[in-house]
């Protein structure tokens, strides 16, 4: 763990060790992590990927209107799409972090949940988004239900 990470909380700095030792698609441009958590345990770990799926098209269409396009699937829309199902996320966490390739910027980069992902953290009750700004920076996203 580089040393400017340590200031970040604990999950923050899981989903950075998840995202140096997942084995991404080589043509995404950017890679994210998502790891879920509730009553201080970990409930599963979603990463971005190149494909698409019904999921994730829905809450695309809902924040930005129906495409002629496919998206990428979020790390967001990952974790939460799988966990779903098998676990009420009401109250539960998610701590997002974006690995930066750029060495003059860190490790870590601006991993804000975008207007989709966000509908979809709302809409699955998740009350708070921990994400990496920058190697010594992590912001706070309160949700409202």
């Amino acid at each position: 763990l580089p040393n400017m990470l340590t200031d970040y909380p604990k999950y923050l700095r899981k989903a950075y060790e998840f995202a140096v030792a997942h084995d991404y698609d080589y043509n995404l441009r950017t890679h994210h992590c998502a790891v879920l958590v509730k009553g201080g345990t970990m409930l599963g770990v979603g990463y971005n990927g190149p494909t698409t799926n019904s999921f994730v098209e829905y809450y695309a269409d809902r924040a930005r209107g129906p495409r002629a396009y496919s998206l990428s699937t979020h790390a967001e829309l990952d974790v939460i799409q799988r966990y779903r199902k098998k676990t009420d996320l009401t109250g539960s966490k998610l701590y997002v972090f974006r690995r930066s390739f750029d060495p003059a910027y860190g490790v870590a980069a601006m991993s804000r949940p975008c207007p989709i992902c966000a509908l979809a953290i709302q809409d699955h009750g998740i009350s708070r988004v921990v994400y990496s700004i920058s190697d010594a920076e992590y912001g706070v996203m309160a949700v409202s239900s």
